[in-house]
């Protein structure tokens, strides 16, 4: 399997959402061609298998049972899911750590991340920029928009951004598992399409058949029917407020995936 190869595309395709319409984010490769008039290859990220064994693993497991989660948010009209993604993920593992998640600004990844297109792309590789300090959403306020990067104090930042799998096979269902468990959240990619659009608490059969990598959103958690606890950056007013369960392996979900543990701001 491709690596490094993903990116969050902005289409013209749109989903119904009661009164609302979103639009979704595509994934594509390769960027070695380059997009949008970038050609700068994106920094790679390391792999790193799971630490906790799969035997140790509960059948279930719902981290925002044992970690306080920041509230579900709405990318609106902006190719920004990769940005999203990775922040929710670094402020559940700070939450995780401290008792209580930052409001990060993800306009300030989306606007300064070097490897990624601001409203019309990132990799998974963008969340390299979590790396370097992230400021809060009090002093950049989310506009959904391809603002120009400006100075801004940091105040979150992570310790490591880790891949799972290998550069030749996606990780496995326990790696994820393993990646959720250990640091309350991973970080995916996923093959929007048809069947995304309704308000349940889960993605019908036909949400399935989607075989094109498009969005990235955090897996936070597991059922014991094989089944993923998906955060979407949709707004609450999609699935259940927010949520969603998909069966593993549904619309290639967790083909790529990566976990994020937080460090100090100095």
């Amino acid at each position: 399997m491709l690596k490094y190869l993903s990116f969050c595309l902005l289409l013209a395709s749109t989903v119904a959402l009661g009164d609302n319409r979103q639009v979704i984010d595509t994934i594509a490769g390769p960027k070695a061609t380059g997009y949008l008039g970038h050609t700068k290859t994106a920094e790679p990220i390391e792999y790193a298998m799971a630490e906790l064994p799969a035997d140790h693993l509960p059948a279930d497991y719902d981290s925002r049972k044992f970690i306080k989660h920041p509230p579900i948010r709405d990318q609106g009209a902006c190719g920004s899911c990769w940005a999203f993604a990775s922040t929710r993920a670094l402020e559940i593992n700070l939450s995780k750590q401290k008792g209580e998640p930052l409001d990060l600004s993800e306009q300030d990844m989306v606007s300064c991340a070097k490897d990624a297109a601001k409203c019309s792309g990132g990799y998974m590789e963008s969340a390299n920029f979590l790396l370097s300090g992230i400021t809060d959403e009090a002093h950049w306020p989310y506009k959904a928009s391809n603002l120009k990067c400006k100075k801004t104090p940091k105040y979150a930042k992570a310790a490591e951004v880790k891949l799972l799998g290998s550069a030749t096979k996606s990780p496995t269902a326990e790696d994820i598992k393993g990646a959720i468990y250990n640091y309350g959240s991973s970080f995916v990619t996923v093959a929007a399409g048809n069947g995304w659009g309704g308000t349940t608490g889960e993605l019908p059969a036909s949400a399935c058949k989607s075989k094109t990598t498009n969005h990235m959103v955090t897996l936070v958690g597991w059922t014991n029917k094989d089944k993923w606890i998906m955060a979407n950056s949709w707004g609450e007013e999609w699935g259940d407020k927010g949520y969603s369960l998909v069966p593993f392996g549904c619309a290639k979900i967790g083909e790529e995936a990566g976990y994020i543990v937080a460090g100090s701001v100095e």
